[in-house]
C-alpha cells in the first residue's frame, strides 16, 4: 500500500469530522441558503394576458317562412347531407320533439338543436335547415350543410410587420375544401395571433358552392414594438434580500419574423442578490414550433445573522428549448416542450475558507396545457407534468469526498414533476381554486433540484426556502370573491381565504450520520407535514397592474427551520404591465 493510499482514508475520515462538526456548531443557527436555494426563488414576472384571436362566424341559417298556424304531428326526422355523423348519432338531439305537436318555432329548434351539435363538435361552420319538403306525413325531414373552406385570402394590414411569408405558410395549413373544424381553421389563425405584436382579424364569407365559406384573414400590429412588466415583492429569502425589485422588457417581432427578444433584471434590498438574463425564441415552422434560447447571471451575498460568514456566490444559467404545439383552440391547449439545461453554481464562505462548485447538466421533456369546460358553471383547468434526467458534477475534491461520505447527490439524476390547477366558477362573483403540485426524485437531489415547499408559491403559512425536498406533494384549497360594484381605480377587489397543506420527504435516501438534532444529537425527521391557513386581498385591472397582500398562520406545531417563526407570515406582490 503507497503512502498516498494509505493516507486517503484518515482523510476522509477528516472530512467527515469537519463536516460533522460544521453541520453541528451552525444548526442551531438559520440554515445558510446556498447559489440553488436562492435562484429556486427566482422566478419570471407573470405575463401580461393578451386578447384571444377569434374567427367572425356567420350566424346559423335563417329560418325558412311558413304560413302563420301551421303544426305538425311530428313522428320522426329524417337527416340528409350528413357524412360526418350517422342518423343513430344525430338522432338523441331530436328524441325530445318526437311525438309532439309543433309550430314552426318548435320545428325551428329542432334545426338549431342539429346546428348546436355539429358545432359543439368543432364543425363551426355546420349549419342545419328545413328543405322545401311536404310535412302531412309527420316526418320532418333536416338538411345538413357540414361546411367546408372555400378560398382563403389573406391581406396585410398598413401596420403590419410580419413577413407575408410567413402569413401565407400557417395560412397554407388550411386545406381548401375540406370540412372546416376548430382545429383544421382555427388553429392557424390562434397559432399567428400567439406572435409578438400581431393582430389577426378573420371573417367567413359566402362561398361560390352551397355549404362553403370563404376565409379572409387580414394580419395587422398592434403597435406595441416594447413592452414589458415591473414588479415588487417580498418573495425573496430573508439573508439574501427579501424585498426585490423586478423588471423584464419584450422587443416584439423584431425582425419580422414573429420573434421576441427579453431582458431582465433583478435586485434585491441592500443589493445581496442580482439578476440579469437575455432570451430570444422565433417560429420554426408554419406548424408553430417554436426554438430559443436564454442566458442569465445571479450573484449573491448573506446579510442578516449570517453576515459574519460573508458568505457568497454566483450562478450562471443557459438553456435551449423547443415548444411546439399539438392541440390550440380557444377551449383546449395541449403543448410540448424539449428544454436543455446548463447551470454552473458557486457557493463561498470567506470566514471558513469554504468553496463549493457545481456543475448541472439536465434535459427536460414536458407536456403542459388548458382546458376550459361549462362543468358545475364552468372552470379553467391548467396542468403541467415534465420529467427531467441530468447529472451532478461536484468541481473540487473537497466537496467531492463530504459528498460521497453524507448525501451522496452527485452522479446522474431522474426526477417528476407534476401541477394541476382548477379555478371553478361559482357565481359571477365567486370563485374556488384548487392546486396541487407533485415531485418524485431517484435520488438526493443538489438543492437547486429540490422542490421548495415554503413561501407564496407553496405553503405560505411558512418562509421561503423551507422545506426543501426531493419529493414532496403540496396542495391548496382558496375562495375568491370580488366585491360587487366597488372599483376604486377602475379595478376589481377580491377577497380571497385559503387553507396550504404539503407532505415532505426531504431525502430521497437519508443519512442519519449527518442529519441530526445539535440539542439531542437524534436524527432528524426526514418526513414532515406542514399545514397553514390565511387570507389575502387583490387589487387590480386586467392588463393594467396588480396588487396582492396574503396573510398566512401555520397550523400544527411544525416550526420553521430556515428562519424564525412568524405569525403571520406576510406576503406582498405589486406589478404592473406597459
Amino acid at each position: 500500500m503507497t503512502q498516498r493510499s494509505a493516507m486517503r482514508p484518515a482523510g476522509r475520515l477528516g472530512a467527515a469530522g469537519l463536516l460533522l462538526l460544521s453541520l453541528c456548531s451552525h444548526a442551531a443557527e438559520p440554515v445558510r441558503p446556498d447559489a440553488g436555494t436562492i435562484l429556486d426563488t427566482v422566478k419570471e414576472p407573470p405575463a401580461q394576458k393578451r386578447p384571444s384571436t377569434g374567427i367572425e362566424i356567420p350566424p346559423a341559417r335563417p329560418r325558412m317562412e311558413a304560413p302563420a298556424g301551421i303544426k305538425v304531428l311530428v313522428k320522426g326526422f329524417r337527416i340528409s347531407g350528413n357524412t360526418l355523423f350517422t342518423d343513430a348519432q344525430i338522432q338523441p338531439v331530436l328524441d325530445e320533439f318526437v311525438g309532439n305537436e309543433l309550430d314552426f318555432d318548435g320545428l325551428d329548434e329542432a334545426v338549431r338543436a342539429v346546428t348546436s351539435f355539429y358545432r359543439s363538435k368543432g364543425y363551426f361552420l355546420a349549419q342545419a335547415y328545413l328543405p322545401r319538403q311536404q310535412l302531412s306525413s309527420g316526418i320532418v325531414e333536416i338538411h345538413v350543410l357540414e361546411g367546408h373552406v372555400g378560398k382563403v385570402h389573406s391581406k396585410q394590414g398598413p401596420s403590419a410587420r410580419l413577413k407575408p411569408w410567413i402569413v401565407e405558410g400557417y395560412l397554407r395549413r388550411i386545406e381548401q375544401g375540406a370540412i372546416a373544424t376548430e382545429q383544421g381553421v382555427e388553429r392557424p389563425l390562434l397559432l399567428l395571433g400567439d406572435l409578438p405584436a400581431t393582430t389577426v382579424q378573420s371573417t367567413l364569407g359566402p362561398g361560390a358552392n352551397v355549404g362553403e365559406a370563404d376565409l379572409t384573414v387580414e394580419i395587422g400590429d398592434d403597435g406595441r414594438r416594447v413592452t414589458g412588466v415591473v414588479e415588487a415583492e417580498n418573495y425573496g429569502n430573508k439573508y439574501a434580500g427579501a424585498i426585490r425589485l423586478n423588471a423584464q422588457v419584450f422587443a416584439n417581432n423584431l425582425l419580422g419574423l414573429g420573434d421576441q427578444l427579453s431582458v431582465r433584471g433583478l435586485i434585491a434590498k441592500d443589493k445581496l442578490t442580482d439578476v440579469a438574463g437575455l432570451s430570444y425564441s422565433m417560429p420554426v415552422s408554419y406548424w408553430g414550433t417554436k426554438a430559443g434560447f436564454s442566458f442569465a447571471h445571479m450573484n449573491y451575498e448573506l446579510g442578516g445573522s449570517l453576515a459574519d460568514q460573508r458568505a457568497s456566490g454566483d450562478a450562471d444559467l443557459a438553456s435551449i428549448l423547443v415548444v411546439h404545439p399539438f392541440i390550440r383552440t380557444r377551449g383546449f391547449n395541449v403543448f410540448g416542450q424539449l428544454t436543455g439545461e446548463l447551470k454552473e453554481l458557486e457557493d463561498r464562505v470567506a470566514a471558513v475558507g469554504s468553496l463549493e462548485q457545481r456543475r448541472i447538466k439536465s434535459v427536460r421533456l414536458g407536456v403542459f396545457g388548458d382546458l376550459r369546460d361549462l362543468f358545475l358553471g364552468g372552470g379553467l383547468n391548467t396542468f403541467a407534468v415534465s420529467v427531467t434526467r441530468g447529472n451532478l458534477d461536484l468541481l473540487n475534491e473537497e466537496l467531492v469526498e463530504n459528498d460521497a461520505l453524507s448525501f451522496q447527490t452527485a452522479g446522474r439524476f431522474d426526477k417528476i414533476n407534476i401541477d394541476l390547477q382548477r379555478v371553478q366558477r361559482i357565481t359571477d362573483n365567486l370563485h374556488a381554486l384548487g392546486r396541487f403540485s407533485y415531485q418524485s426524485a431517484s435520488k438526493n437531489l443538489a438543492s437547486v433540484e429540490k422542490m421548495s415547499i415554503g413561501g407564496p408559491f407553496g405553503v405560505r403559512a411558512y418562509p421561503v426556502g423551507e422545506g426543501l425536498a426531493d419529493d414532496a406533494a403540496i396542495w391548496s384549497i382558496e375562495g375568491r370573491y370580488t366585491l360587487p360594484g366597488f372599483k376604486p381605480f377602475k379595478s376589481d377587489v377580491t377577497l380571497a381565504a385559503f387553507v396550504d397543506g404539503a407532505q415532505v420527504r426531504r431525502f430521497k435516501s437519508p443519512n442519519p450520520t449527518f442529519d441530526v438534532d445539535p440539542a439531542t444529537f437524534e436524527p432528524n425527521e426526514n418526513d414532515r407535514t406542514l399545514w397553514g391557513a390565511g387570507v389575502g386581498i387583490r387589487v387590480g385591472r386586467v392588463g393594467d397592474f396588480s396588487v396582492s397582500a396574503d396573510f398566512a398562520w401555520r397550523i400544527g406545531s411544525e416550526l420553521p427551520t430556515s428562519d424564525v417563526p412568524r405569525h403571520p407570515q406576510f406576503w406582498m406582490r405589486a406589478v404592473t404591465w406597459f
